[in-house]
């Protein structure tokens, strides 16, 4: 099978046997994937290519796009609550806790 006399067996056989899964998978190419049709030197005209949203893409973006807006929202009126004067206590606790129920919505979102 070889003209190399010299080394042991065994790599050899490896080697061989390496050579020989190549060419079955090039011969297998050839007649199922029409492999030497590829190196074809013929011209073809492409068109535009089109841009086509994936549906899915599109589905999780608006969720992320909303699920944004609503976090941008809740942060703006979080910062704009402010208690102007120091005023009577009955008045600072329903604002504290509104103003907690809002971060923990901020935290959620």
């Amino acid at each position: 099978m070889c003209t190399d006399y010299r080394c042991e067996a065994a790599p050899l056989a490896t080697a061989m046997f390496a050579r020989w899964s190549q060419e079955n998978f090039f011969k297998y190419a050839r007649e199922y994937f029409v492999l030497d049709r590829l190196a074809d030197y013929r011209i073809e005209v492409v068109s535009d290519p089109l841009r086509v949203a994936n549906p899915a893409y599109r589905h999780l973006d608006g969720h992320v796009r909303s699920a944004t807006g609503k976090l941008t929202r809740r942060l703006a009126k979080f910062a704009a609550m402010t208690l102007e004067e120091p005023t009577e206590p009955q008045r600072v606790e329903p604002f504290l806790r509104h103003k907690a129920a809002l971060q923990e919505e901020i935290e959620a979102l």
